[in-house]
């Protein structure tokens, strides 16, 4: 008599079961990419800023291209300098930000799908970046807090509009938020469970952050002040991971540090230690050097005010979280808050752009947010919601009423994100009755040569303020997007000669025409951002403007 054969199916240890948020993470990111792509990045007109980093992406991509196809040259101090180095042969290809972001944005603008249109394509990287930040905070609040608080924190980031502006340009504040917001999340996990992967994954990831722009740094200090604090037995994992692998990535990742490192490493830390002042705009001031109360303003008065109120109970009445740590995860999330926003309040900072600078404290807002949306559930549910159907109505109730208000604002101020302001100032309106700045980066430029393309006589010449705009603005003549006949000139000797005079509406850029034709003369044309002012075309005395 044979022995009966074994159950196999039934000896088999079973897989471990994906979690839920993971499937909702991946849902998230593609529908986020999808929005993203057609509606946002596609949508935005060029900043000032883009058209350097592709120029300087490019020059990075091109250099490993030789080095790939191991091309001896491209090993020389010269070739490593004009691959890598802070500048180019012309001055559109300087810059002094390391180079993983754009690298990153131009690997995939060469292999973006022909669909995704010249825009699109030209800034699917950072929307990719912008999803997958969403995608991490769903899964952080989620495992911290409940599925709900997963999808705030994700909702609530992906809808502001300081977010989806700069996650949808082909610039550096986006990449470099979600490496910082990702850094966190994994130094979090570090701290609930330490272990080598965790400490190697965060090391990783900061060292990436470090490696797209500086600002990605700051989530740093708030890291080892909460493993000191908190979670003693993860600080050491957490020190080398900020000490030794991040500086370590940095340097490998940057071929420019290869050769007289400390030098170059010098220039850089210079640079952005001087860097040039850039003008704002703040409360009908124009200055250099904004008080050291600019950045808090800036963030009180551009988030979405669910999202702020939320915030704020968030801070104060934080949920109490599946892991017992709720105290521990507030605390972490209000030292890195602080981390963010603490040197930009330094007198000395540069500080403008509302809040570009520190992009990163958004999705430790959305986050806190998140907790706060937690806790008023938690209150309520008891009261209301004594089944399971009436348990999640609650929770899908209160999701809809914290995020649809934001998706309102961020699409009434479409495609000019940078015009939102809530109600603390008065929104659109009022912040530029103010004197706060509703346009900083050179999109509307995008509307008013397109009008000027529709209305202008044949052979029409524009005067362009200021000066250097002009460069990025030949892209949309490359790509048919205004008319070739129509001559751009700038600089106080062309001026006589315009029959257009063409303005975003940024007063601390301005030269003099500008204030004497707001004084003087009606526009001819404005471009809006929700009820805001973004750009103006005014014509010279007796030139036509024909009808639309």
């Amino acid at each position: 008599m044979s022995a009966a054969a074994p159950n196999l199916e039934a000896a088999a240890p079973a897989r471990p079961r994906v979690a839920p948020r993971w499937w909702w993470a991946l849902g998230l990111f593609f529908s986020a990419t999808l929005v993203g792509s057609s509606m946002f990045a596609s949508a935005f007109g060029l900043t000032y800023d883009e058209p350097v980093y592709a120029a300087v992406g490019a020059r990075h991509v091109d250099w490993l291209g030789h080095a790939l196809r191991f091309d001896r040259t491209a090993w020389s101090f010269e070739a490593l300098e004009d691959g890598w180095g802070n500048s180019g042969p012309v001055p559109a290809l300087a810059d002094w930000h390391p180079a993983v972001g754009k690298v990153w944005q131009e690997l995939w603008r060469r292999i973006a799908p022909s669909w995704f249109g010249p825009f699109g394509g030209y800034r699917l990287g950072s929307t990719l970046l912008w999803a997958a930040a969403g995608a991490v905070l769903l899964l952080w609040l989620a495992e911290a807090a409940g599925l709900l608080a997963g999808l705030a924190a994700a909702l609530l980031f992906l809808a502001w509009p300081a977010a989806v502006l700069h996650g949808n340009l082909n610039a550096l504040d986006g990449p470099a938020t979600f490496f910082a917001t990702a850094a966190a999340w994994l130094a979090w996990r570090q701290m609930s469970a330490p272990s080598r992967r965790r400490t190697w994954a965060y090391g990783i990831v900061l060292g990436l952050g470090i490696s797209t722009k500086f600002n990605a740094v700051l989530i740093a200090p708030a890291v080892l002040i909460a493993a000191a604090a908190w979670r003693r037995p993860a600080l050491r994992g957490l020190a080398a991971g900020t000490f030794l692998i991040a500086p370590l990535l940095f340097v490998l990742l940057w071929p420019w540090l290869w050769y007289d490192g400390w030098t170059h490493l010098g220039q850089v830390i210079a640079f952005h230690g001087r860097h040039f002042p850039v003008d704002t705009e703040y409360f009908g001031q124009i200055t250099g050097t904004p008080p050291w109360h600019y950045p808090f303003v800036m963030l009180a008065v551009t988030t979405p005010l669910a999202t702020l109120a939320l915030a704020i109970w968030g801070a104060v009445r934080p949920a109490r979280v599946t892991n017992g740590s709720g105290q521990a995860l507030r605390w972490f999330l209000l030292v890195a808050l602080l981390c963010h926003i603490l040197p930009f309040a330094d007198p000395t900072a540069s500080k403008y752009n509302t809040v570009r600078l520190f992009l990163p404290v958004l999705p430790i807002v959305a986050a806190l947010a998140a907790l706060g949306l937690a806790s008023i559930r938690a209150g309520l549910q008891p009261r209301l919601a004594t089944t399971a159907d009436r348990r999640q109505l609650l929770a899908g109730g209160l999701l809809a009423a914290a995020v649809l208000p934001t998706i309102v604002d961020t699409l009434n101020v479409h495609p000019y994100p940078t015009a939102f302001y809530n109600r603390l100032v008065g929104g659109s309106a009022g912040a530029a009755a103010r004197g706060l700045e509703v346009s900083y980066w050179g999109e509307p430029f995008a509307e008013l040569l397109a009008e000027l393309s529709r209305r202008a006589p044949e052979g029409a010449t524009a005067y362009v303020c200021p000066p250097g705009a002009i460069a990025g603005l030949g892209v949309y003549r490359a790509l048919g997007l205004w008319r070739r006949d129509i001559r751009l000139v700038s600089g106080a000797d062309a001026a006589p000669t315009a029959d257009y005079f063409v303005y975003q509406n940024r007063p601390s850029e301005w030269d003099e025409l500008g204030f004497e034709l707001r004084s003087q003369r009606q526009p001819v044309y404005t471009a809006f951002g929700g009820d805001a002012p973004v750009g103006f075309i005014w014509a010279a005395a007796g030139k036509e403007w024909a009808a639309p």
